[in-house]
């Protein structure tokens, strides 16, 4: 039980990274046009 839920707290934490990274560039490209 322990090694599958740290298995997906790991998968939800490399999931919000990449939205985090997403949503970062989706400003930056929204700042940069007028």
């Amino acid at each position: 039980m322990q090694m599958s839920l740290l298995k997906g707290a790991s998968a939800l934490a490399q999931e919000l990274a990449v939205i985090r990274r997403v949503s970062a560039g989706v400003m930056q490209s929204r700042r940069s046009r007028p």
